[in-house]
């Protein structure tokens, strides 16, 4: 069995906003949370940049549509004369393609 390795890309999302201001974390891509130390293979990861690229300008349009009626649902509340909320569930997040060393086993 032969060992491939080759440069592939994850996604890092930072948090922009809320108690996870700052705070950052990296997603595979079928979607799952994972860490960038941690050993990924071929099937995980983005073959290229321009790749991981897209599906980050992808994901920042979902999260900005969320919060945005997230606020708007907010604004509405506070109309009707209800206490703002003690948390969202949506917080502006900011994402960009990661490198790393991916492994594929032959």
């Amino acid at each position: 069995m032969e060992i491939m390795k080759a440069q592939r890309y994850l996604i890092k999302a930072t948090y922009l906003e809320g108690p996870h201001e700052g705070e950052t974390y990296f997603l595979r891509k079928d979607g799952h949370v994972t860490e960038a130390d941690f050993p990924q293979g071929f099937s995980d990861t983005y073959a290229s940049k321009a790749s991981a690229a897209r599906r980050c300008r992808k994901l920042e349009s979902d999260n900005t549509i969320d919060r945005n009626i997230e606020r708007r649902e907010e604004t509405h509340r506070i109309k009707k004369g209800k206490p703002p909320k003690e948390w969202y569930l949506y917080h502006l997040e900011s994402y960009e393609p990661f490198e790393v060393e991916a492994i594929d086993f032959n």
